[in-house]
């Protein structure tokens, strides 16, 4: 219904229930109830005001003094977006409707319809052929009826063809679909079919013999028809999985509405497609990882952490620390190499992630609450929900790792006969800096190809306008991010792994005197066992309690101490363990020393990399990655490499093109 008269017979809706126009004035119109008939007085401006307001609802309806027939309520469709043919057959319809209106024909007047189109085929007014009577009288009607709407003479009936397969044969095709089809190994439609075809036979040899009609089998295009009916959503769901069918009809909720910097940071992992070498010993070590925080609003990176820890609570709080500091150790790392500022950094009011193990614990969401922060969880297999960083791994990839030495493939099938190992040039450290460069003088210097404003620009352009929080003591980041634990005060300190952490002078001192047993929480820093945070039972607070040992556990990461418990399992005693763990530690240079000068696949040196704690932040604090270098404890003999001197700092691998910059 495209207008309505203000007439009477008018059916509109107010109130919660249906009124009938019985009569109008220049200035007024009278309503009845139709349910307990009252009477409603309106002028007309208020009746086309709560009309337009909505307040008011005209529906499409025919009165008379007998009845009330309420119509249809036809759609809304736009006769310009139609196709070709349906359009001219609108534009025919409409032109013949028109004419019997414009002459003030009414559908009950047939005799004077046959007059208007015997005289409009004799004119030359219409450039197609005129419709008979009967035709013209019941377009007429149904444009009357569906309250004078273009929809109404489109033959919106839908044509019900009639099924020249028996009942029998389209229940046992849905039986075949259901059985075969709609499964998880996903069988062809033709292989449906013969089975379809296999079991009429064997009914209609039944039907034989028992006197029965025989039934006629559908065609195999007939059969593709009754799949094709089938709904989307649930056949994919039941042959390839409801995730994958979610995946394939999913449709935007709409862009996450970005305001200011750091009002939401997207943050992930992602195995890096380039094998590295060892810095002094020039050796193969596999393919590291790089856990990266992107803020939303402004597409700045905000911190870095490069590993062979293959993502990890570990990595996620590296990253967060390296972001929560300011990145003025770029120029003092690497001087005029980086040419642009990378002024970045602080605490997101949100960090949205996947749903990895990692991201789903406790820990995290723990640790960001106590900075003020929150965490933000997609559903499963929705990288959608977190695009920016999503695409700042896709990007990474093609702009500079598609052309270096060394690169590999995610894919063995695109691997194929090729091997990266043995044309890799690019050291961890050197890696390290190509990252920091491409990201600092590349991404963020790069204009966006819809906004056309790069995201250094964008920052410079908020930031002002919506400063960033800042964490007050950085120093506190370690026992935020550590990992929670509980024991018992002992005349031993506490004691976490064989190591014993203790200060008799200190605050651990003062408990062990007052309590006689007690039990504390308190946290470990996995990047360096050399000390815990332990929380005091009376205030809350935490307080650092050094390693009784601090030869051994000064420096030393909890994956370190976890791989040499394993070392000396057997061994270990409660008295001689640390000494033990010494020995390990020691004992481990000439372990990769050995197995450095031996052919050895890529995947045990990456192990050993773990090993030897190969990382950025180590990196930006100016330490040689090696795995040589980083096992040794002070004062012991390394296996070193040394450099010529006349080698430059990072490598004389080719530059890498990524675009000017």
């Amino acid at each position: 219904m495209t207008s309505f008269y203000l007439t009477k017979g008018l059916i509109v809706r107010m109130e919660g229930q249906e009124w009938e126009l019985l009569r109008t004035t220049t200035k007024h119109c009278f309503l009845e109830s139709i349910r307990d008939g009252d009477l409603r007085e309106l002028t007309i401006e208020d009746f086309l005001t709560a009309k337009e307001a909505g307040v008011i609802e005209v529906i499409p309806s025919a009165a008379s003094p007998n009845e009330i027939r309420f119509l249809p309520k036809a759609p809304w469709i736009d006769i310009s977006l139609l196709p070709p043919e349906k359009r001219r057959r609108a534009r025919k319809l409409l032109a013949v409707v028109n004419g019997l209106r414009k002459a003030g024909i009414t559908r009950g007047q047939r005799k004077h319809i046959k007059e208007w189109l015997d005289r409009a085929a004799a004119s030359s007014e219409f450039d197609f052929k005129l419709p008979g009577v009967s035709t013209a009288w019941k377009w007429l009607k149904a444009y009357e009826e569906r309250g004078y709407s273009a929809y109404s003479v489109l033959g919106t009936t839908p044509s019900i063809r009639s099924k020249r397969t028996c009942g029998e044969s389209e229940c046992l095709a849905k039986e075949v679909i259901a059985d075969q089809f709609l499964t998880m190994e996903a069988p062809s439609v033709a292989a449906c079919y013969e089975t379809y075809k296999t079991r009429a036979k064997a009914l209609n040899r039944r039907s034989v013999e028992e006197g029965l009609m025989l039934i006629r089998p559908m065609s195999l295009s007939t059969f593709r028809r009754r799949v094709g009916d089938l709904d989307f959503f649930e056949r994919t769901a039941a042959r390839k999985g409801r995730q994958r069918a979610i995946h394939d009809t999913r449709m935007i909720r709409g862009h996450r509405t970005k305001v200011a910097p750091l009002e939401v940071a997207e943050i992930d992992h992602s195995a890096l497609n380039c094998i590295v070498l060892d810095d002094l010993n020039w050796l193969p070590l596999g393919r590291p990882y790089l856990t990266a925080i992107r803020d939303a609003g402004t597409g700045m990176v905000l911190g870095l952490y490069i590993s062979f820890n293959h993502g990890g609570a570990r990595a996620i709080f590296a990253c967060i620390k390296h972001s929560l500091r300011a990145h003025t150790y770029v120029a003092k790392r690497w001087g005029d190499k980086i040419l642009n500022p990378w002024p970045s950094f602080g605490l997101a009011t949100k960090y949205a992630t996947d749903r990895g193990r990692d991201f789903i614990g406790d820990a995290l969401p723990l640790a960001l609450q106590h900075l003020g922060s929150d965490i933000e969880t997609n559903a499963a297999r929705t990288p959608w929900g977190k695009p920016s960083i999503e695409r700042f791994f896709k990007t990474l990839d093609e702009s500079l790792f598609e052309t270096m030495p060394g690169k590999t493939f995610a894919s063995l099938k695109d691997r194929s006969e090729y091997k990266p190992e043995q044309d890799a040039v690019v050291r961890f450290s050197t890696l390290v800096y190509l990252i920091h460069k491409w990201a600092v003088d590349y991404h963020n210097i790069q204009p966006n190809s819809r906004s056309l404003i790069s995201p250094l620009d964008h920052w410079n352009a908020l930031i002002g306008d919506c400063p960033p929080p800042y964490v007050i003591d950085l120093e506190r980041i370690d026992a935020v991010f550590g990992e929670p634990h509980e024991g018992a005060l002992s005349q031993e300190g506490l004691r976490f792994r064989y190591l014993n952490y203790a200060d008799p002078e200190g605050r651990l001192g003062e408990l062990r005197r007052k309590y006689e047993k007690i039990t504390l929480q308190f946290k470990v820093n996995p990047d360096d066992l050399g000390r815990i945070y332990v929380m005091d039972p009376e205030t809350f607070a935490l307080f650092p309690v050094p390693c009784t040992r601090p030869d051994y556990a000064d420096g030393l990461t909890l994956f370190q101490h976890d791989y040499l418990r394993k070392v000396c399992r057997e061994r270990l005693n409660r008295h001689e363990a640390v000494d033990l763990l010494l020995e390990a530690r020691a004992s481990l240079i000439q372990t990769i020393q050995d197995e450095l000068t031996q052919k050895q696949k890529v995947q045990r040196r990456e192990q050993r990399a773990r090993v030897a704690d190969l990382n950025s932040q180590s990196v930006l604090e100016g330490e040689d990655q090696s795995l040589s270098a980083l096992t040794a404890r002070p004062g012991s003999t390394a296996l070193t490499s040394e450099i010529e001197e006349d080698e430059p700092e990072f490598t004389s691998a080719p530059p890498m093109t990524w675009g000017t910059l």
